[in-house]
């Protein structure tokens, strides 16, 4: 079985680029823009099936149930300006299995030969001195790194798998959005037909013709109860329309706060903040839209709407 993994690098402390693994038989790490210029890192490994191995070189299995003993790592250098060739690692092998470390250095200009060494840890002798105890500690910071990396990667199929077993499917920002407005036309339509019929069961003069007999009203009362009856038709078109106004002005005045907050913000140049940023925007625009159309209709039915008392007044004949 093989595994690929493809990394944001900039996303990323230790810059790891890809993963790639044969489970259970070797691990290879590619990495970009690190400061200690490793550029690569493989791991040769072998199942414990039968826990009996005591070797100090085992790494975590992942989602494996047994662990893995180490029997080679490498890792891979790139040229660094500020050394000599001679002393710049290009790439360093140990040799777990055998105790020994190979050591290579990259090539100077012009040449076709570089410096190799090989620390064979079983044999050391005083000479090796400081050499030797630098590549021991990096093969111990190479063990660890593999060691993090696996208990990483097991982490993340882990979660990965939870998030696969739990999928939530978003809708698009406008298509919550429409579905929003189609529901409030509905509570529109909802609240209109409520209206209609409780204009249909009552006399739309009856709250006019208080003390007032239809039967004998003159000339002066009529003219009262019009007037009357046309203000309250004004004062609830305009308290309709000063609502609409009101949500109106809270949204763009939102809106205007978001933008102001993502401007100060903006140089922390994060992707989750500008995604949020653009899904915000999209949705308050959609809201201003929806309630600028609003505003509109309801400013020509209401003229419509006066128009038609207007001329019902003038057909009523108790107005006569």
């Amino acid at each position: 079985k093989r595994r690929e993994m493809h990394f944001y690098v900039n996303a990323r402390l230790d810059g790891l680029k890809c993963r790639e693994e044969d489970i259970g038989k070797k691990i290879i790490e590619k990495f970009e823009g690190r400061g200690d210029n490793l550029i690569y890192r493989s791991i040769k490994v072998q199942e414990n099936t039968d826990g009996r191995s005591k070797s100090t070189f085992q790494i975590p299995g992942g989602m494996q149930n047994n662990e893995l003993i180490v029997l080679k790592m490498t890792e891979k250098f790139e040229r660094n300006p500020s050394k000599e060739a001679k002393d710049d690692v290009a790439k360093r092998t140990y040799y777990v299995s055998e105790n020994k470390v190979r050591t290579q250095f990259h090539y100077a200009d012009t040449c076709i030969t570089r410096s190799t060494s090989l620390h064979d840890k079983e044999r050391a002798n005083e000479d090796a001195g400081d050499s030797l105890m630098e590549v021991v500690n990096a093969e111990k910071e190479c063990l660890t790194a593999a060691r993090h990396a696996q208990n990483e990667t097991a982490d993340l199929l882990t979660t990965r798998k939870h998030e696969e077993e739990e999928v939530i499917v978003d809708q698009p920002v406008f298509e919550t959005g429409s579905k929003k407005g189609e529901e409030k036309k509905e509570e529109e339509k909802a609240e209109e037909r409520e209206d209609e019929k409780d204009r249909r069961q009552l006399d739309y003069l009856t709250p006019f013709l208080q003390n007032i007999d239809p039967k004998s009203m003159g000339r002066e009362d009529a003219q009262k109860v019009r007037e009357a009856c046309m203000k309250a038709l004004k004062d609830r078109l305009l308290e309709r329309a000063n609502i609409i106004q009101n949500r109106l002005n809270e949204e763009n005045s939102a809106l205007a706060k978001t933008q102001a907050n993502f401007q100060r913000n903006q140089r922390d140049n994060d992707p989750d903040m500008e995604e949020q940023f653009e899904r915000e925007c999209s949705e308050a625009m959609f809201r201003i839209q929806i309630l600028e159309q609003r505003l509109v209709q309801h400013e020509e039915n209401a003229l419509k709407k006066f128009r038609d008392m207007d001329q019902k007044l003038l057909a009523d004949p108790r107005m006569a």
